[in-house]
């Protein structure tokens, strides 16, 4: 009986063994939240690393990236005024980078976060850095993503563009740097590829693309 038994238990570790080999792996989980990953939404926005643009808030990116962001506001001289919120180092798929996400306020809204802000730091070139006051700091976590602009720690070569988002629709070249810019207008994104400085990928809503490439095309 003692042999039966040791026999039958080898047979069926034995066919546990070549089922194993057999059967397939577990299909790997599939990579999300990464910069090719950007499609357009039916309302007309841009849905990207888990977020649709004029509709996600800050509050949902950090539910995402599960990391804190810092917000601030920056001001110029010329009168220009953004509250953003910015995320130091994330890694998101395996891709590390920095990403930089701006509200969708109005000029009304911005300037009486400005009036209320509790420090304002000189960064030169006329450009300030204000301190939001903490009931600015609450609210700006309901407000909608207007956009967002990724930088990775490790450039994207040109092939590798084309290759995951396609061949733009445009290019401008600037003239005083040896930045490219590679402008996909369907997305509402601009890729600014360079040798000699980090890549910048810019996402905004298709509807507000010619705002966001209007300065380039002054030069």
């Amino acid at each position: 009986m003692g042999r039966h038994v040791f026999w039958t238990v080898l047979g069926i570790s034995i066919l546990a063994v070549i089922v194993g080999i057999l059967l397939p792996g577990q299909p790997r989980e599939k990579a999300v939240n990464l910069p090719w990953q950007v499609e357009s939404t039916p309302d007309g926005s841009t849905r990207v690393f888990g977020l649709v643009l004029g509709r996600s808030t800050l509050q949902d990116a950090q539910q995402i990236f599960q990391e804190q962001a810092e917000l601030s506001m920056f001001a110029t001289d010329d009168g220009k005024r953004v509250v953003e919120g910015y995320f130091n180092q994330l890694t998101l798929s395996g891709l590390r980078a920095r990403m930089v996400l701006a509200m969708d306020y109005s000029e009304e809204e911005l300037e009486a976060i400005f009036d209320r802000g509790a420090r304002i730091a000189t960064m030169g070139s006329g450009k300030r850095k204000v301190s939001l006051s903490s009931e600015d700091k609450m609210a700006a976590m309901h407000i909608p993503i207007a956009s967002i602009t990724y930088l990775p720690k490790t450039n994207l070569d040109a092939t590798l563009i084309e290759k995951r988002f396609g061949k733009p629709a445009e290019t401008i070249k600037e003239s005083k740097t040896d930045v490219e810019h590679w402008l996909y207008p369907d997305l509402g994104l601009d890729i600014a590829l360079s040798d000699e400085q980090r890549d910048v990928l810019q996402y905004t809503r298709p509807s507000q693309f010619e705002n966001l490439v209007a300065p380039l095309k002054v030069q």
